[in-house]
């Protein structure tokens, strides 16, 4: 007796011929008349009767989702009453979610395209085809127009620096030399370092601190001297002990705050652009039916999005929307928080260690939808408590206003309120700020009320990109009664193709004091520019003549020269120069009769595993280019030179962005015919601290120029391919059969082939090979 499952098998060709016979004899009667084209809801059948089977029966259908879809084949079942269903399979295919009841046939499960709201369907029997619309179905695709990269986080190896900017300051009753220290320990484990100042006198430390960055998690942790995030209620406040929390500088390309979600519908596969403010941003391929656009790249301000649709048929609708977008939100479910302890830091720069009270802080701040962000703000000592809460909203009009409020106990008596408001237009922006603070209201590291009333209102108007204006009203008044009252007002326009204009004034209606300020700015060659300006107070009024040369590389000098005549009489000049090493400078100054002279030094010694350089002082993460044999080859960073790794074939490169992709190239035509690299420039991710090494290797293959012959004594035509076994690298004649060949050390065969003839030989290669050899003279025989 045989199995069950052998009869099943011995069945299947009988079954599918069965559903082919069965979808043949339906085929005349199933169709309606429908639009023309390539299948998709076409109906070329002459009856537009369409009888039911008695019985549930299945058919093997084309399934087509839009005019150039080629379409897959399914097997479908067709109920009496006129139900079509569909296998999980299929609707996986379509990109939807089964819907309604399952319809258990034998082992199997079928589910009704008829519960699918707005799903339109139609079958073709003489096309054997079933035309599906997904355009109108209400499941949603989403899109992410714009996203920050996953990469892994780079790590440094183990290093170290020591690091020191002195300086020389001579003139009357002046002699004195001065200077910064740095020194530092770096590796995979973070970042330990110490400053100090020397002030000619005595040396004081500075900061002393351990760093460790988690750039998955954006989480930093920091043990030893920082400056505590006080968010909308704190303030910052110089402190040694521990600080850990949410780092966003960890990952540069991440948008913290919520950008514009755009819903669309599209009746067939589509391109969308997306353009902002008229300009192109990004490119987008969708599916039909609604879509929406995630993460769309605005800058902060408001706007209008223009989406250009354009679907298979060449169509092209375009939809547009207005967007405000700030900062001063974070995207819905985003935390950004900060946990801090330990001792207030006082007169910082003046003394070593000196500590006050010990306190705690904690701020924390969360995304709770696109328009609200709200914030948690503690800090506390064994006499003083502070607690504050804060929320930003996206209002209709203002923009982003922000609600704090807090309460003090201890000795810290009273309260804190906090409202502003601001909002960036395409033409105009405002800023509003307004403070009120009881008398006894102190936080923690503060003697007196850092805020008692505090009101300011900023208005910026910028019609054009060649000018701006602006008025600005403060009113900044402390427990004492004294303060700031008053008006800024500025404007700066562009005149022309070379001069820039820039006017401004401050009133103080609280002490009655008034000053003002115009300047003209001309640049005078790449790197040259000149300005002369003029300022009034209440002093009298002073003329300046600026000439200022920057350098147009990070190595090369600057320089400078400026007269002041009005209230005093001034004389002065500077000049610089950086090379890889260090960076040297010198200015001197003349006023009333008296000179001063002063001399810059900047340099320092940096460590990366087995290797030592003299380099500039260090201001982030750095990369160490190796050339290898090849020396004196010039660095790029960004397009701008950086130096050349001299004879060693190496060079540090200080002051790259960390987290970031940073460009470095080499100089191409530092480089010998014979010396090839397979590129030129390196994309790197550098830490926030230390070094990565960056290695330009010549390539190992070797490479020789080829004259080829064929059995008559006659070259190959020019333009025959030329193909080296083991290689993709496709290769052509040039006039007189001559063509180059860069392959490893060793035998090859070569194939050539042209219009009617191809020819193949074997030859070998050696390591010495060069391009600048003489031709290797090949008899290339004739192939079939």
């Amino acid at each position: 007796m045989r199995s069950s499952t052998s009869r099943r098998a011995d069945l299947a060709p009988i079954r599918r011929l069965v559903l082919i016979l069965a979808f043949g004899a339906l085929a005349a009667p199933l169709s309606s008349p429908a639009a023309t084209g390539n299948g998709w809801f076409s109906g070329n059948c002459l009856s537009s009767t369409e009888p039911f089977p008695e019985h549930s029966q299945r058919l093997l259908l084309r399934v087509l989702t839009d005019p150039l879809d080629p379409g897959i084949d399914a097997v479908l079942l067709r109920e009496p009453n006129g139900q079509l269903y569909a296998a999980p399979d299929l609707y996986a295919h379509l990109q939807l979610l089964p819907a309604g009841p399952a319809r258990k046939v034998g082992l199997d499960a079928w589910f009704a395209l008829d519960a699918i709201e707005q799903l339109r369907y139609q079958i073709d029997a003489c096309a054997q085809t079933l035309s599906v619309d997904r355009s109108r179905v209400g499941a949603t695709r989403r899109y992410v127009v714009s996203a920050g990269t996953d990469r892994p986080a780079p790590r440094s190896e183990l290093g170290g620096y020591a690091q020191t900017e002195l300086q020389y300051l001579t003139g009357p009753d002046t002699d004195v030399l001065s200077g910064l220290l740095d020194v530092g320990v770096f590796g995979t484990l973070g970042l330990a370092h110490s400053t100090a100042l020397y002030d000619g006198e005595q040396l004081l430390r500075l900061d002393s601190r351990y760093s460790h960055d988690d750039p998955g998690d954006l989480r930093r942790l920091s043990i030893g001297d920082g400056i505590t995030r006080g968010g909308v209620i704190g303030r910052s406040l110089r402190f040694a002990g521990v600080q850990w929390g949410r780092d966003f500088s960890l990952r540069p390309d991440l948008v913290t705050f919520p950008l514009p979600v755009i819903d669309g519908v599209a009746a067939l596969p589509s391109a969308v652009d997306v353009y902002v403010d008229n300009q192109l941003r990004a490119r987008q391929d969708i599916e039909a039916g609604p879509f929406q656009l995630s993460q769309v790249p605005v800058i902060a301000g408001s706007g209008e999005i223009q989406l250009v649709v354009t679907d298979l048929l060449g169509r092209s609708q375009v939809l547009r929307y207005d967007f405000y977008v700030t900062p001063a939100l974070l995207s819905p479910g985003l935390d950004d928080y900060t946990l801090e302890a330990g001792f207030e830091r006082r007169r910082y720069g003046q003394a070593s260690n000196r500590y006050g009270r010990g306190f705690a802080a904690a701020t924390w701040r969360r995304g709770i939808s696109n328009q609200l962000t709200g914030e948690l703000h503690l800090e506390g000592s064994d006499q003083r408590q502070v607690a504050g809460a804060a929320l930003s909203a996206q209002v209709p009009v203002l923009g982003v206003a922000t609600v704090g409020l807090a309460s003090g106990a201890g000795d810290s008596s009273g309260g804190l309120m906090s409202v502003s408001a601001e909002k960036q237009w395409q033409h105009w922006s405002y800023a509003l700020d307004y403070q009120r603070a009881s008398r006894g209201f102190v936080r923690i590291g503060e003697r007196e009320p850092g805020v008692y009333k505090r009101d300011s209102l900023r208005l910026s108007w910028h019609p054009l990109q060649t000018g701006s204006l602006s008025a600005t009203w403060l009113d900044d008044e402390r427990v004492d009664g004294s303060g700031v009252r008053g008006i800024a007002l500025g404007y700066s326009q562009r005149l022309g193709a070379d001069w820039f204009l820039t006017l401004g004034g401050f009133s103080d209606q609280r002490r009655h004091d008034h000053s003002y300020f115009a300047g003209l700015t001309r640049p005078l060659g790449r790197s040259l520019s000149g300005n002369l300006s003029y300022d009034q107070d209440e002093a009298g009024g002073t003329t300046r003549l600026l000439v200022q040369r920057n350098a147009p590389d990070v190595i090369g000098w600057s320089a400078r020269a400026g007269i002041e005549q009005g209230r005093t009489e001034r004389y002065s000049a500077a000049a610089a120069y950086a090379n890889s090493a260090a960076q040297i400078g010198a200015d001197a100054e003349s006023r009333e009769g008296d000179t001063a002279l002063r001399l810059n030094l900047q340099s320092g010694v940096t460590w990366l595993g087995q290797d030592v350089f003299v380099t500039r002082p260090l201001s982030g993460p750095f990369a160490v280019v190796e050339t290898g044999e090849v020396a004196n080859v010039r660095v790029y960073t960004e397009h701008r030179l950086a130096g050349d790794t001299g004879d060693r074939g190496a060079l540090l490169v200080p002051g790259l962005r960390p987290y970031q992709v940073n460009s470095v190239s080499v100089a191409e035509e530092d480089y010998t015919v014979d010396q090839r690299l397979n590129r030129f420039d390196q994309s790197v991710d550098l830490p926030g601290y230390g070094g990565v090494r960056v290695v330009f290797v010549p390539d190992a293959r070797v490479s020789r120029r080829l004259l080829l012959r064929l059995g008559d004594g006659t070259a190959p035509p020019p333009g025959a391919d030329v193909l080296i076994d083991g290689s993709d690298d496709r290769q052509f004649t040039g006039y007189d059969g001559e063509t180059l060949v860069v392959a490893d050390p060793g035998l090859h065969r070569l194939r050539a082939h042209w219009a009617g003839g191809r020819c193949e030989v074997d030859f070998e290669l050696g390591a010495d090979d060069t391009v600048s050899r003489p031709p290797l003279a090949l008899v290339c025989g004739w192939a079939p």
